[in-house]
Protein backbone atom coordinates (compact mmCIF):
# COMPACT_ATOMS: atom_id res chain seq x y z
CA UNK A 1 0.00 0.00 0.00
CA UNK A 2 1.42 3.40 -0.94
CA UNK A 3 2.37 5.72 1.93
CA UNK A 4 0.04 8.47 0.72
CA UNK A 5 -3.16 6.44 1.30
CA UNK A 6 -5.15 7.90 4.19
CA UNK A 7 -6.08 5.20 6.70
CA UNK A 8 -8.91 5.18 9.23
CA UNK A 9 -9.65 2.55 11.87
CA UNK A 10 -13.32 1.91 12.68
CA UNK A 11 -14.15 -0.40 15.58
CA UNK A 12 -17.73 -1.63 15.94
CA UNK A 13 -18.65 -2.97 19.38
CA UNK A 14 -21.69 -5.23 19.15
CA UNK A 15 -23.99 -7.05 21.52
CA UNK A 16 -26.13 -10.02 20.63
CA UNK A 17 -28.84 -8.17 18.74
CA UNK A 18 -29.85 -6.92 15.30
CA UNK A 19 -28.69 -3.34 15.81
CA UNK A 20 -25.09 -4.50 16.22
CA UNK A 21 -25.31 -6.48 13.02
CA UNK A 22 -26.83 -3.49 11.25
CA UNK A 23 -24.05 -1.22 12.54
CA UNK A 24 -21.36 -3.62 11.27
CA UNK A 25 -22.98 -3.99 7.84
CA UNK A 26 -23.31 -0.22 7.50
CA UNK A 27 -19.68 0.37 8.46
CA UNK A 28 -18.51 -2.35 6.07
CA UNK A 29 -20.54 -0.91 3.20
CA UNK A 30 -19.28 2.62 3.88
CA UNK A 31 -15.69 1.31 4.02
CA UNK A 32 -16.02 -0.13 0.52
CA UNK A 33 -17.57 3.11 -0.76
CA UNK A 34 -14.89 5.29 0.84
CA UNK A 35 -12.15 3.26 -0.82
CA UNK A 36 -13.83 3.34 -4.24
CA UNK A 37 -14.85 7.01 -4.21
CA UNK A 38 -12.23 8.73 -2.07
CA UNK A 39 -9.27 6.35 -1.84
CA UNK A 40 -9.58 6.23 1.94
CA UNK A 41 -8.56 2.86 3.43
CA UNK A 42 -10.72 1.82 6.38
CA UNK A 43 -9.76 -0.99 8.73
CA UNK A 44 -13.06 -2.37 10.04
CA UNK A 45 -12.69 -4.11 13.40
CA UNK A 46 -15.80 -5.86 14.72
CA UNK A 47 -15.79 -6.67 18.44
CA UNK A 48 -18.50 -8.99 19.71
CA UNK A 49 -18.87 -7.93 23.34
CA UNK A 50 -20.92 -11.02 24.17
CA UNK A 51 -17.86 -13.20 23.56
CA UNK A 52 -15.87 -11.38 26.25
CA UNK A 53 -18.72 -10.44 28.58
CA UNK A 54 -21.92 -12.48 28.15
CA UNK A 55 -23.62 -10.42 30.89
CA UNK A 56 -22.91 -7.18 29.00
CA UNK A 57 -24.93 -8.05 25.91
CA UNK A 58 -27.86 -5.92 26.98
CA UNK A 59 -25.67 -2.85 27.48
CA UNK A 60 -27.67 0.19 26.29
CA UNK A 61 -24.49 1.73 24.86
CA UNK A 62 -24.25 -1.00 22.21
CA UNK A 63 -23.69 -0.90 19.38
CA UNK A 64 -20.83 1.57 19.65
CA UNK A 65 -18.71 2.90 16.82
CA UNK A 66 -15.20 4.18 17.53
CA UNK A 67 -13.22 5.90 14.79
CA UNK A 68 -9.47 6.16 15.26
CA UNK A 69 -9.92 5.31 18.94
CA UNK A 70 -12.56 7.96 19.63
CA UNK A 71 -16.24 7.11 20.30
CA UNK A 72 -18.61 8.79 17.85
CA UNK A 73 -21.84 6.77 18.01
CA UNK A 74 -23.39 4.83 20.89
CA UNK A 75 -26.64 2.97 21.45
CA UNK A 76 -27.70 2.76 17.81
CA UNK A 77 -26.58 1.78 14.34
CA UNK A 78 -25.13 4.72 12.41
CA UNK A 79 -26.52 5.94 9.11
CA UNK A 80 -24.38 5.77 5.98
CA UNK A 81 -24.44 9.56 5.59
CA UNK A 82 -23.40 10.09 9.19
CA UNK A 83 -20.39 7.77 8.88
CA UNK A 84 -19.31 9.24 5.56
CA UNK A 85 -19.49 12.77 6.99
CA UNK A 86 -17.43 11.82 10.05
CA UNK A 87 -14.76 9.99 8.05
CA UNK A 88 -14.46 12.74 5.43
CA UNK A 89 -14.17 15.30 8.22
CA UNK A 90 -11.37 13.31 9.86
CA UNK A 91 -9.59 12.92 6.52
CA UNK A 92 -9.84 16.62 5.65
CA UNK A 93 -8.66 17.70 9.12
CA UNK A 94 -5.55 15.55 8.82
CA UNK A 95 -4.77 16.26 5.20
CA UNK A 96 -5.86 12.85 3.95
CA UNK A 97 -5.02 12.23 0.32
CA UNK A 98 -6.85 9.76 -1.90
CA UNK A 99 -4.98 6.61 -2.83
CA UNK A 100 -5.48 3.89 -5.41
CA UNK A 101 -5.72 0.72 -3.32
CA UNK A 102 -8.52 -1.66 -4.29
CA UNK A 103 -8.69 -4.06 -1.35
CA UNK A 104 -10.25 -3.92 2.09
CA UNK A 105 -10.16 -6.48 4.88
CA UNK A 106 -11.42 -7.16 8.38
CA UNK A 107 -10.09 -9.74 10.79
CA UNK A 108 -12.05 -11.17 13.69
CA UNK A 109 -9.76 -12.89 16.14
CA UNK A 110 -10.45 -12.39 19.85
CA UNK A 111 -7.50 -13.56 21.98
CA UNK A 112 -7.96 -17.06 23.30
CA UNK A 113 -11.09 -17.62 21.28
CA UNK A 114 -12.10 -20.32 18.85
CA UNK A 115 -13.38 -17.62 16.50
CA UNK A 116 -11.03 -16.81 13.64
CA UNK A 117 -12.26 -15.42 10.33
CA UNK A 118 -11.02 -13.21 7.56
CA UNK A 119 -13.27 -11.26 5.21
CA UNK A 120 -12.09 -9.32 2.23
CA UNK A 121 -13.43 -7.60 -0.85
CA UNK A 122 -11.51 -6.41 -3.86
Amino acid sequence: MPNDVFKVEVTVYMGFDDSGDEAFRTVWSVAEEMLDKYGIWIDVIPVNVWIYDPMGISNPDLPRVDINGRTFITGRAPSREELIDIILSIASNRGGKPGKEIAIAAVIKPPGSFLDAVMSAA
